[in-house]
């Protein structure tokens, strides 16, 4: 007898009739092949399915009984059949009190339990086979196939026989390929009978790479898309009238010999029943352009969430058609292969109605959800000192905070200096100067002729500045009128004489406004005064360009912050002799305009300036105006960056620059303090903790004091996660806490550049789009990953 030939059981009608058909008309397969099958598609679900199960029935075969099952739900079956462990009880059924065994799931790879329904399946024949079988479809499959085998009397026979049936055998097979292309191993059999479908498809991909590629470029060169006409003929007629950039680009690559794109275009124009294909309209320069700024958004808030710990940064502006635009970044640190950097990425752009501290916090925490940001380890907001955005109680760093108390709220060191120069300006003769300043450069700037005076009156009087325009004077950044107050001091004598000029030859009310001007010029408070405010601007200009850098951490930027307190406050300590140098420069420009400066007049009675009673010109200004100015410019800075000191007393105790001066009860109070402040991110703390943190100290103890880390980013590069993973985490937190808002007024440059007067109707997923193309131009974007998303929707092309 042959080997494979087993004994026929009393079977049931279906099984009966299945074994008497023609098996002529089934493929003919060997047992050994099916064992094999069978083997290898269930070796994953041995491994891992012998684990606790689970009582929501993930994976009991019974659940899907009666139900059409997805390609999704049908490899989850193939991939996690239950096999429990060895103390699991079966339930009894019948008088004979028998029950399934667990060894059956062993020796037949297809036969599946189904707790549910207390009863057994083929796992195989369940998924793929059909409930009508054998020769004319004249046989219905019932037991093992359509309902669960329950007459475990008879099981091991009945399992037997089911393992020889030739819709068995089959279903086995496809069971297989199913596998193999839902993993990817084989190509689809519809696409290897199908060859001509291959070749569309690879076809299709390139002709819209083209198209990809040529919107990248676009977005990248922040140029517009579209013309006076966005319609019509790409090749076949010359336009006379512009069609934009994009279709111009078009037909540039057909020139430079992109045939496949050529040969697309020309087929288009031939079929122009079927134009809508061409996948050049706006509708689709649009989705095309969503989905590259969604691919590039996608790897920032994936390298965001990696890191495991991040802020958030803030800021609204009113874009050209009078919607308020929240602009949202976040600050985070990338390992790269040369260390860890610090990242301040740009997120989105989100036109906001309600711009309470609320509404902002609703709209910033939706926007992070929607962006799938991981809001536990959201460790630090940064915004400027609106109201709206930094009020105790009703701003909406504060209701942030009532959400996600760990997010600890820094205001923008950029704004904190822009109000110390504001504030120590406030003293009437500095104030009073660059309002004459202001006046007199939007003066000479609203008119071309006035301009043209000045230029001609600095060649005349040959001076060796290469400057012959004046600058207007920056209205929201005070450092940054530095530039204009010295390009206006540079040309102070030439200003001098222009406006002389224009009051002879100018018109009635140019006359007017010209000789008002040049007596306030010609003043000595007001010469004095601009060369006082040069000097102090120049010191605090350094400042302010560090602070716009990325890679600036808390520590680093207090600490100069902290030098320019010192230098100031050096110049304090010595300002006879500081003065006595400012004041030689203001009497050369004095000199030079036929002035000279001199003691106001003083009575007993003055109130509304300095009234000092000394004998020199020098002294009085000393004692009246630079001194008062240093002193106020001293005490604001101080000031305005007390928060910033307080926020960074503990954080920056784990820098080794100052770990190494801690004693080990401070070392404890500061792992205290910052397990409170963010125990999400760092787990409780313990003793293991602070050995730690003591262990970190004792590696810097007999370092040279010049080579000790005295930034963040510094000791982060320098931190071995393994060795020291919670200080680790401390260092992390302290680098990625904000310190400016300068990447967030970036974007405003940008919005500005997308959304311009011409462009002012540019929707919000467009100009999101083309934001990230602009901004993020380090981040590579390939056309195929726009391809891939872009044929997930149902297209009239096969990609």
């Amino acid at each position: 007898m042959d080997k494979w030939i087993i004994k026929k059981p009393k079977l049931d009608v279906e099984n009966r009739d299945q074994h008497d058909r023609d098996h002529n008309n089934e493929p003919n397969y060997k047992k050994s092949e099916i064992n094999e099958i069978s083997s290898g598609l269930n070796e994953s679900a041995l491994s891992t399915n012998t684990q606790i199960h689970s009582q929501t029935y993930d994976y009991d075969i019974g659940v899907y009984v009666e139900k059409t099952c997805t390609n999704d739900e049908k490899y989850k079956i193939l991939k996690n059949r239950w096999i429990p462990n060895e103390f699991y009880k079966f339930p009894i059924s019948g008088r004979r009190k028998l029950k399934f065994q667990r060894n059956w799931l062993l020796e037949f790879p297809w036969l599946s339990y189904s707790e549910k329904l207390d009863g057994a399946f083929c796992v195989f024949c369940f998924l793929f086979c059909s409930k009508e079988v054998g020769k004319g479809s004249h046989i219905s499959t019932k037991s093992l196939v359509v309902t669960p085998f329950c007459r475990w009397k008879d099981a091991k026979e009945q399992f037997r026989y089911h393992t020889n049936l030739e819709y068995h055998k089959t279903s086995c097979i496809v069971a297989q390929n199913f596998i193999d292309v839902h993993e990817k191993k084989i190509v689809d059999i519809s696409l290897q009978l199908n060859t001509a479908r291959l070749a569309t498809i690879e076809q299709n991909r390139k002709i819209l790479s083209s198209i990809v590629e040529t919107i990248i470029l676009i977005g990248r060169q922040e140029i517009a898309l579209r013309g006076h006409r966005d319609s019509g003929p790409i090749l076949s007629k010359v336009s006379n009238h512009n069609d934009g950039n994009f279709r111009a680009l078009l037909r540039f690559r057909v020139d430079s010999g992109d045939n496949t794109l050529n040969d697309h275009l020309l087929r288009i124009e031939a079929m122009l029943s079927n134009r809508s294909t061409s996948y050049t309209s706006p509708k689709i320069q649009n989705e095309l352009i969503e989905i590259c700024g969604k691919v590039i958004l996608n790897k920032i808030v994936s390298k965001c969430n990696e890191a495991e710990c991040f802020s958030l940064l803030a800021d609204e502006t009113t874009d050209i058609s009078g919607i308020e635009q929240f602009s949202l970044c976040v600050r985070y640190i990338e390992k790269t292969n040369s260390g860890s950097i610090l990242k301040e990425d740009f997120l989105s752009f989100v036109p906001v109605n309600d711009v309470t501290g609320k509404g902002l916090m609703c709209t910033l925490l939706e926007t992070c959800q929607n962006l799938k940001l991981n809001l536990k380890y959201l460790v630090g907001q940064g915004y400027d000192g609106a109201a709206a955005m930094s009020g105790e109680f009703q701003g909406c760093a504060a209701k942030v905070m009532e959400k996600y108390p760990q997010a600890l709220y820094v205001h923008c060191a950029s704004h904190s200096l822009n109000l110390v120069v504001s504030d120590a300006c406030n003293i009437p003769i500095i104030r009073n100067s660059l309002g004459s300043i202001k006046e007199t450069i939007n003066f000479f700037r609203i008119s071309a002729q006035r301009q043209s005076i000045l230029k001609d009156v600095i060649h005349q009087l040959e001076c060796e500045t290469k400057k012959r325009r004046l600058m207007k004077l920056c209205e929201t950044r005070w450092i940054e009128r530095l530039d204009a107050v010295i390009t206006f001091k540079e040309l102070f004598v030439p200003i001098f004489f222009a406006l002389e000029k224009i009051q002879m030859d100018g018109n009635r009310e140019a006359s007017k406004k010209a000789f008002t001007l040049q007596q306030a010029l010609k003043n000595g408070n007001f010469i004095l005064a601009m060369v006082v405010i040069q000097e102090i601007f120049s010191m605090a200009h350094p400042l302010s360009i560090y602070l716009q850098k990325v890679n600036v951490d808390l520590a680093s930027a207090m600490e100069t912050a902290n030098n320019l307190s010192t230098l100031i406050k050096e110049m304090r300590s010595n300002v006879e002799s500081k003065f006595h140098d400012l004041f030689s420069t203001a009497e050369h420009l004095a000199k030079e305009i036929g002035e000279d400066i001199k003691i106001p007049r003083v009575t007993h009675f003055q109130q509304h300036r300095a009234n000092y009673e000394l004998t020199s010109a020098e002294n009085y200004y000393r004692v009246s105006v630079f001194i008062p100015f240093i002193d106020h410019f001293i005490s604001q800075l101080e000031i305005r960056f007390t928060k910033h000191k307080n926020t960074l007393s503990i954080i920056q105790n784990f820098i080794p620059n100052k770990l190494i001066k801690l004693s080990e009860n401070e070392i404890e109070t500061s792992t205290e303090v910052m397990t409170k402040q963010w125990p999400v991110v760092i787990s409780s703390c313990d003793n293991i903790v602070i050995k730690e943190v003591l262990l970190w100290k004792q590696r810097w103890i007999a370092a040279a004091e010049d080579k000790l880390p005295c930034t963040f980013i510094d000791a982060i590069n320098c931190c071995d996660e393994l060795l020291f993973p919670k200080v680790y985490q401390y260092l992390k937190i302290g680098a990625t806490l904000p310190v400016t808002v300068a990447s967030v007024e970036r974007s405003f440059s940008t919005l500005k550049r997308l959304k311009s007067y011409l462009r002012n109707s540019t929707g919000e997923n467009r100009l999101n789009g083309l934001a990230h193309l602009s901004i993020h131009r380090e981040i590579p974007i390939k056309s195929s990953e726009v391809v891939d998303i872009f044929s997930e929707k149902n297209r009239k092309l096969m990609f």
